[in-house]
Formats: structure tokens, sequence, C-alpha cells
């Protein structure tokens, strides 16, 4: 389980995802990007529960790909 992130600028931002249905509540994970390019974020174990939802806050020029177990 994990993330898979590409960035298309060189500009820097924070992706946020939260544990809920909006930019709102419990933050669980969030990952600093500054360089253009695509890179992987891998869980160890048993990933990360999210309780509630999930939603992901991107900076401009971002995309975000989720791998996920259903439980």
């Amino acid at each position: 389980m994990g993330l898979v992130v590409t960035h298309k600028t060189g500009a820097s931002g924070n992706i946020i995802i939260y544990d809920n249905n909006a930019a709102s509540g419990n933050v669980l994970i969030e990952v600093d990007e500054s360089v253009a390019g695509t890179f992987d974020v891998v869980f160890p174990g048993d990933g990360i529960l999210y309780e509630t939802g999930v939603h992901a806050a991107l900076p401009a020029n971002t995309s975000l790909t989720i791998f996920y177990q259903q439980g």
C-alpha cells in the first residue's frame, strides 16, 4: 500500500491527506515535494487506517495515485 506522486514543475508544495471527506480533520500524511518528477511513498506493514474517508489536498500541477486495500 502506498502513493505514487507526479509533480510536473519545480515549485514546491505539500500534499496533505486527511482522514475525512473534506480538507479538514486529522492529517494522517503530509508529503513535501519540491522537484519535478515521479516518486513512490510505500507504507510498511498494514499501512495507514482511514476511519472516516480519504481527502487529498494537492498543489498545482501535481497528481496522486493511492493504492489501498479495502478491509
